[in-house]
């Protein structure tokens, strides 16, 4: 197994571990920097913090592990929306998650109307 040292953090890892940066007649080229280091550098490289513990990472971890579950299948995506009733192929219809982040296979499936309506509701005097 091939194995690279990492130009930020220093350790020798599997170049499974680093992105491929192309691909030429002698074989694959890979960044110098492992994924973990080059997600954090491309954070602070465009001026975004790299937290791993605020709201913003919960929402993503979650939306992220919704999709990979519906992906391999674990979770089948419903032909109805939950709110309104329509029917709808599954890949219109969005995942709602109603009681927060804290488990990202708790949603309600709805279709987009219903999911605008449900972060934004009605002002007074207009219709549901």
């Amino acid at each position: 197994m091939k194995q690279k040292v990492c130009k930020d953090c220093g350790r020798l890892r599997a170049v499974s571990e680093f992105y491929v940066k192309r691909v030429n007649s002698n074989g694959k080229r890979y960044y110098a920097r492992c994924k973990t280091c080059y997600n954090k550098w491309t954070y602070i490289r465009h001026g975004r913090e790299y937290v791993k513990d605020g709201e913003a990472f919960k929402r993503r971890q979650a939306r992220d592990d919704l999709k990979k579950a519906v992906k391999s299948g674990r979770i089948k995506k419903p032909t109805t929306c939950s709110s309104c009733g329509r029917y709808l192929p599954p890949e219109k219809l969005e995942g709602h998650h109603e009681n927060g982040y804290g488990n990202p296979f708790d949603v309600v499936f709805l279709c987009r109307t219903c999911h605008v309506l449900r972060h934004k509701p009605p002002l007074p005097g207009q219709l549901a």
